[in-house]
């Protein structure tokens, strides 16, 4: 089936493009924003037709989670990452960011440390604050817009007992990076060393460009999947997150009754019934579509550093490995020049965002 990448749809009931409007009323209408991670593209005609004839002969009552939804997650992950995952680790959470907030509430206590390695979506600094654990800072090393890991400092975060989860972000957004099976094993001895859960932020992984190849943290060691709690979404990989939808990869029994024990007291948000249909059409009839999307983002990536080499010179351009997120430095350029740019601020990532912008680039 062929593919539409080419075409621009008006998105009035996007936020994406009403803060665009009430920030810049006068700017051309050909103006595209470039800020939150959502994409410009229809979603899949094989999720859209298949949502209308479902919705064409259902009934819109509570949702009632049915094995085939387990299958195609089952089988998407196995298909496209070689993990074998067993039904009962799967948990339908109503979005990551939600997840996020309810692993730290029930799998740490108050006042815990949590490593987080900035610059890094900046959720993970809203989460810990307001479940009232501490921030545990690890910064990456800059070396000329190349990213690495302090292992010093986190082998120091992680030999302290009141640090009790580490949130990995893998691929890295907003840095591009797809981590090396060396890098993740190395923060994977450390963790467990250490008595440290880890919390895999994966909503990227299928994102990943030609030439790289992303590695779940879980599928390290039967170990590491003890310690693990992956959270992956069909969200950005297939233009979802209206639908809120996400879910939670937990191999350790302990893991998942804190997790019950957290929604129970709460009253957590159940996941909507065109949500999980959405996932398992896109899990099951999605992965042309996908192959296509990152060829489009590969030659779209192609496509924005030849401009930005010729028209900004002085920008400096982190490689892009994964995700659809372009991470640049332009500390170099007069204010006038990067408010040409309407695109994410690299200060809302943290230390080290200062002076870098992050351009999605999942357009037309």
């Amino acid at each position: 089936m062929p593919y539409d990448f080419d075409s621009l749809t008006k998105r009035t009931d996007s936020i994406k493009w009403h803060l665009m409007q009430q920030k810049h009323p006068d700017l051309d209408e050909r103006a595209i924003p470039l800020t939150i991670a959502d994409m410009e593209w229809m979603t899949a005609p094989e999720i859209r037709e298949g949502l209308k004839s479902y919705l064409d002969e259902t009934i819109l009552g509570y949702p009632f989670v049915k094995p085939a939804y387990y299958e195609a997650v089952q089988g998407w992950m196995q298909r496209r990452h070689g993990f074998s995952v067993e039904k009962d680790w799967i948990y339908p959470v109503s979005g990551i960011v939600p997840a996020l907030y309810a692993a730290l509430s029930a799998l740490t206590e108050p006042g815990d440390g949590v490593i987080i390695m900035p610059p890094v979506y900046f959720p993970f600094f809203s989460a810990i604050a307001a479940t009232g654990r501490r921030e545990a800072s690890c910064p990456l090393i800059n070396e000329d817009e190349h990213y690495k890991i302090d292992f010093d400092r986190f082998e120091a975060l992680a030999a302290d007992p009141q640090n009790t989860m580490f949130i990995l972000c893998s691929p890295h957004n907003p840095g591009g990076i797809v981590w090396s099976k060396e890098t993740l094993c190395r923060l994977d001895d450390i963790c467990r060393r250490h008595r440290v859960t880890v919390l895999a932020d994966e909503i990227h992984h299928d994102l990943i460009l030609p030439g790289h190849h992303h590695i779940v943290f879980q599928t390290l060691s039967p170990e590491t999947a003890m310690n693990t709690v992956t959270c992956t979404a069909p969200s950005k990989t297939f233009n979802l997150a209206g639908l809120g939808l996400a879910n939670l990869i937990m191999a350790n029994p302990e893991h998942l009754k804190k997790y019950d024990d957290y929604e129970e007291k709460t009253g957590f948000p159940h996941v909507n019934l065109l949500a999980f249909k959405a996932c398992e059409l896109a899990y099951t009839h999605g992965d042309a579509w996908l192959d296509e999307a990152i060829h489009q983002i590969d030659r779209n990536r192609q496509t924005a550093e030849v401009f930005l080499k010729q028209y900004f010179p002085e920008i400096k351009i982190a490689p892009l490995q994964g995700t659809y997120l372009l991470w640049i430095d332009v500390r170099e350029l007069e204010p006038a020049q990067t408010s040409r740019f309407i695109a994410q601020d690299g200060a809302m990532f943290g230390p080290g965002g200062e002076g870098h912008l992050r351009l999605n680039l999942a357009l037309p």
